[in-house]
């Protein structure tokens, strides 16, 4: 008999901030700011499902459980903005914890 054991997950590819966003999808105020993440492989299950959806998906991300973040949000890793596609709840990681589904948004304004 085996005991399934979750492997254990860590946080420190990088820190990301959390703003919120109007009704048309721009940045509108800091959330909050500091968040660690890790990196998670983007699978081809996951990207081809998105892709029959025809939703963008370029990249996944775990977080911590205690972040509080959702698809109405925005967020910006070293300068990039990020839309939430999917949070997902891994209940049975070690530590628990959520897999965000991103897509990375173009910039149309530069400064």
């Amino acid at each position: 008999m085996s005991i399934y054991s979750p492997e254990t997950v860590a946080f420190n590819d990088g820190v990301f901030d959390i703003y919120a966003c109007d009704k048309y999808g721009r940045k509108t105020r800091l959330i909050s700011e500091g968040h660690r993440f890790g990196v998670n492989t983007l699978g081809a299950t996951r990207f081809y499902a998105a892709a029959a959806a025809q939703i963008t998906v370029t990249d996944l991300i775990r977080v911590q459980m205690g972040v509080e973040v959702c698809e109405e949000n925005i967020i910006c890793i070293g300068g990039n903005d990020y839309s939430i596609k999917q949070v997902q709840i891994i209940a049975d990681g070690n530590p628990p914890h959520k897999l965000l589904t991103l897509n990375r948004e173009r910039r149309h304004d530069r400064d």
